[in-house]
């Protein structure tokens, strides 16, 4: 590991490695569950100890539409934050 690259990247690998060793006290559990609705789309997680401090879409962490505080669910409406919907055909 510290034989690759230069030494900026032998920096980052170590502490990425770090970073992947230490553990968070509350922790995402299970793969997160997905439902899509006519008007929205729900997001759910399972954590290991209390409800998650912040969840939000990709750049849209201080829209309160797109992000919820201290709750184990985010409802986004369709089309917003940053959303794109494609017709598929079956």
């Amino acid at each position: 590991l510290l034989s690759i690259g230069d030494a900026s990247n032998t920096s980052l690998q170590v502490i990425l490695q770090l970073g992947a060793a230490l553990e968070y006290p509350n922790e995402i559990v299970d793969t997160p569950s997905i439902t899509c609705e006519h008007d929205c789309m729900l997001i759910k997680v399972k954590t290991s100890t209390t409800n998650p401090s912040h969840i939000y879409a990709d750049d849209f962490a201080e829209d309160e539409e797109c992000a919820s505080r201290n709750q184990n669910r985010l409802t986004i409406p369709l089309g917003s934050c940053g959303m794109k919907t494609e017709k598929m055909v079956t």
